[in-house]
């Protein structure tokens, strides 16, 4: 599974095939002069190719960027080794005064990890 995800996001293969579909849709298309329909398919691949060269990268960065910034809820005074996403989620028996907030990023690398139960 992950050599196929691997061929998907490096996309090396994706650019020389699609040359290769231009170039046959050429041929093809001039020997019956139909010019408009061949526009049309060079308008919509080349669409095709740019979301496909953008959306993995961009998809992924944006996504670990939001999952490090957010807020974390820690409790006894932030020497606990469970992390909260939501301050209402922690057991009633924990001391709800000595909550300290933090980053995910920050977290994590205090060696936290987020709780089993939220």
């Amino acid at each position: 599974m992950k050599k196929t995800k691997e061929l998907w996001d490096k996309s090396k293969w994706f650019k020389p095939l699609a040359i290769v579909i231009f170039v046959l849709i050429i041929v093809f298309l001039t020997k019956f002069n139909v010019l408009i329909v061949f526009i049309g398919f060079s308008i919509i691949t080349y669409l095709i190719l740019s979301i496909v060269e953008n959306l993995p990268s961009t998809t992924s960065l944006s996504n670990d960027n939001k999952n490090m910034n957010r807020t974390v809820y820690v409790t006894q005074n932030g020497t606990s080794k469970t992390y909260w996403y939501d301050s209402n989620a922690i057991r009633p028996k924990n001391n709800l005064t000595k909550i300290v907030t933090m980053t995910e990023d920050v977290a994590i690398s205090q060696g936290k990890h987020h709780s089993k139960i939220e």
